[in-house]
């Protein structure tokens, strides 16, 4: 039975005796290496698992790069897996940059580029699958065709708490069960050496243990809860006297972001008291209709004027639209863009993104992206020519405005 060694917190450094030499370090930074990198870097060193969870900003990356070159000055090959597609293109353009002088190649479902390359990127889903055909009768066949795990002495799984995801968190599971000790399938390798990163997990030191007792290999568990990168959760709401949901002010800079915990519970009672007193609104409005086709169908009334509500009466919600361009010119004056918006849906990212009417970029900043766009698509612009998203996004991305969904054609993608 192996162990599993925790270093809560990695607030201390390791002893002397356990790092490498300066001259040994397979990647020398400007920079001291905080605690859990330093003990990242030991356990590299000594072969062990590292699994270090972290928040984002904290530096967990550098710790399988840094496998990624201890492996390289071996002589060795690396997988480095991503849950998603664009994470695999992203981290494909970082590490062809960090290791210009090493072949890398990737493999998701849509991109097939130097898989005997010395680094492969690919998704977690297609090192699965390798896994599952060595040694049967399909390992020649399908997308892992022309994938091996000879020569891999290390495996980076990046965003590794994916194991929790209800539909996807077997691949996870199933990959590291596969990549254990099989001297039927490794033919004589050494299995590889893994690097977990993920962001915090309750369940960490659990999923460390039943690692170490699986492959009989000591895992080191680095767990980082300092939070470089700022985060606030919050609501987008009226700092002065509330307005209500369909006010015809302008006034951005009535707005504020206020804790969420703090205001979700009085955004939802507004909000519920209006869509109230808009269901009591349409009520009587109906109402009001139905006597007016009464009386004018029995010619009761000819002669007098039925009071009541009439159609548009009554309060209104303002639209998801008005909302929308309302917080993205609070994000501009505020000095907070580039920001994110996440959609349930397809269509509705694309729809959303045309409805923006602003120009969110000065012309030399529009020149320059025009510029990217014609650098990169001018092979494919017979192609693309004929492509309505192309003419869509383009038109977009000068103004500053994009959109991205799994629906993109894999150029635009990229």
């Amino acid at each position: 039975m192996t162990s599993l060694l925790l270093i809560p917190n990695a607030m201390v450094p390791p002893s002397p005796s356990e790092l490498p030499p300066p001259t040994e370090f397979a990647i020398q930074t400007k920079y001291a290496l905080d605690p859990f990198q330093q003990h990242a870097v030991a356990g590299i060193h000594a072969g062990d698992h590292v699994f270090v969870t972290a928040k984002t900003g904290s530096g967990k990356t550098f710790v399988g790069e840094y496998l990624i070159a201890h492996c390289l000055r071996k002589g060795q090959r690396v997988f480095y897996t991503t849950p998603i597609k664009s994470l695999s293109n992203q981290k494909y353009h970082d590490l062809k940059k960090l290791f210009p002088d090493a072949t890398v190649g990737i493999m998701t479902g849509d991109i097939k580029m130097c898989p005997h390359a010395q680094i492969i990127v690919m998704t977690a889903e297609i090192l699965r699958n390798l896994l599952f055909k060595r040694g049967t009768l399909t390992e020649s066949v399908g997308l892992t065709a022309e994938l091996s795990m000879d020569h891999v002495g290390g495996i980076v799984m990046d965003e590794a708490h994916y194991i929790q995801d209800p539909d996807r968190g077997h691949v996870w599971e199933e990959t590291l069960i596969l990549l254990g000790p099989d001297p039927d399938k490794d033919r004589g390798q050494v299995p590889p050496q893994l690097v977990l990163l993920s962001a915090t997990l309750p369940s960490a030191p659990t999923l460390a243990g039943w690692l170490a007792n699986l492959h009989q290999k000591q895992t080191r568990l680095l767990e980082t809860t300092y939070r470089i990168v700022p985060l606030v959760h919050g609501m987008l709401q009226w700092s002065g006297p509330a307005p209500g949901p369909a006010s015809a002010s302008t006034d951005i800079t009535d707005l504020k972001v206020a804790p969420l915990l703090d205001s979700y519970g009085s955004w939802t009672d507004t909000y519920s008291r209006y869509f109230q007193a808009i269901k009591t609104a349409e009520q009587n409005v109906a109402r009001f209709k139905r006597n007016l086709q009464l009386a004018n169908r029995e010619g009761l009334y000819k002669d007098t004027v039925v009071l009541g509500p009439g159609p548009g009466s009554g309060p209104k919600l303002e639209s998801p639209t008005a909302r929308l361009l309302r917080d993205i010119a609070w994000l501009r004056v505020t000095n907070n863009l580039p920001a994110l918006f996440f959609l349930f849906s397809r269509r509705e990212c694309e729809r959303y993104a045309a409805l923006v009417a602003e120009r969110l970029l000065d012309s030399s900043d529009s020149a320059a992206v025009k510029h990217i766009i014609d650098f990169h698509l001018s092979r494919y612009r017979t192609q693309l020519e004929k492509s309505p998203q192309y003419h869509a996004l383009t038109d977009l991305l000068v103004r500053g405005i994009g959109f991205h969904h799994s629906g993109l054609q894999p150029l635009l993608k990229e």
